[in-house]
């Protein structure tokens, strides 16, 4: 069965650090009014309307992970079939959003690693079915009541799955080691933060009853955009044990017409059974089999640092913002410096309102630059990014 991992090559015979758990996902309930069903393929060809309105044979997607993971990445093996054939689909991993009075989603919520799965992906407010901040910051979400952070989850789109012609996956090792947006396509309008190195070109056998006897087989280069203009590549978990949700999404390449879908959810790990606050209607019928994975306790890391402006290509000169986003890996409070041109460190101000550390220094147009950042904790452990080379204005 083929079966393509996204933004990755296709990785060795899955090890795992200790017994692994396997868990059925269950199908999931999508409250959106906009979260209409794909009816096209990952390339746009239609599927036969009778098959479309013919009953489908029930999802079955099989998930087995390592519980305790010695690299601190959710590592597992997916096995799927029933799904629709030659589809793109988003696995999601999710916190469970809670708190302290149980109220919220989740009554037994853990805030901790839903927050650090938003901070390096996005935000899903679930009690008004919306997204939450501009994906660039996470101002929004700091800014709300902790009984509205009590519905909004954190989560990562980690790893995008093609179906073969069946509409069956794997098994097929996947691990969450990075932060996407969408899986574009090729001749797709929105191009905005294409990785490099990730393409991928799958074959596309189209077969009856799900094709026309008139479609013919073929094939399509699909590629990953960052999830934000950081590099996408995902931190350790922290420590401790953590509780998590996997979604899995039917993917829909900014579609502009109703038959190209809405980014409907169709299948969860476990979810609570109460009812939506924006429909009334409940999620799913019964509750499914949490994901438990306990990470083991190291010596901390380093602060994470990344400088979003100026950008790779950049031609600075004159008063040039610079912007670095950081973080300590327990969320502690950071310092963060920049240096140009070989110069002196000079601290950036974290701005409340873009949550970014930024300096404006005036940078003279008769040269090339070079601009470092590196960011320290309270422990004096510290990460230096080295000089970024931005070229001289023509």
């Amino acid at each position: 069965m083929a079966a393509w991992l996204a933004g990755c090559a296709l990785l060795p015979a899955l090890v795992l650090a200790a017994e692994p758990v396997t868990v059925q996902l269950m199908p999931f309930a999508d409250q959106r009014g906009s979260a209409l069903p794909r009816l096209l393929d990952l390339a746009d060809v239609a599927y036969d309307a009778r098959w479309c309105r013919s009953p489908q044979p029930p999802m079955v997607f099989q998930v087995s992970y390592d519980p305790a993971p010695a690299d601190a990445r959710f590592r597992a093996t997916v096995t799927a079939h029933g799904l629709r054939p030659n589809a793109c689909y988003q696995l999601k991993l999710m916190g469970r959003p809670g708190t302290p009075s149980g109220r919220g989603l989740w009554p037994d919520g853990e805030p901790k690693i839903n927050d650090w799965l938003g901070r390096h992906g996005r935000w899903w407010d679930f009690a008004r079915e919306r997204t939450v901040d501009n994906f660039a910051n996470d101002v929004e979400t700091r800014h709300l009541t902790p009984a509205q952070r009590g519905w909004v989850a954190g989560y990562i789109f980690f790893a995008g799955l093609v179906t073969d012609e069946y509409g069956a996956v794997g098994p097929m090792p996947v691990v969450a080691d990075h932060s996407w947006h969408i899986t574009g396509r090729t001749g797709q309008e929105s191009q905005l933060n294409r990785e490099p190195g990730t393409d991928r070109q799958v074959s596309l056998r189209r077969r009856p009853p799900a094709y026309s006897p008139m479609a013919s087989s073929g094939s399509a280069t699909l590629w990953m955009e960052a999830e934000r203009d950081d590099p996408p590549e995902l931190p350790l978990l922290p420590p401790g044990r953590h509780d998590l949700v996997l979604l899995v999404t039917e993917e829909t390449f900014h579609a502009e017409t109703a038959a190209g879908g809405g980014w409907r959810s169709v299948l969860v790990s476990d979810w609570p059974t109460t009812t939506s606050p924006h429909s009334g209607r409940p999620w799913v019928t019964q509750r499914g089999a949490p994901i438990q994975v306990t990470v083991a306790p190291r010596a901390a890391d380093p602060p994470t640092v990344w400088l979003r402006l100026p950008r790779p290509g950049d031609a600075v000169y004159g008063e040039t913002l610079v912007q670095v986003s950081a973080e300590a890996w327990d969320n502690a409070a950071v310092t963060v410096e920049c240096a140009v041109d070989g110069g002196a460190w000079e601290p950036l101000d974290l701005n409340e309102e873009t949550g970014y550390f930024e300096a404006m220094p005036s940078l003279p147009g008769d040269q090339a630059h070079r601009i470092a950042v590196r960011a320290r904790d309270a422990e004096g452990r510290q990460t230096v990014l080295p000089d970024r080379v931005f070229a001289q204005p023509r």
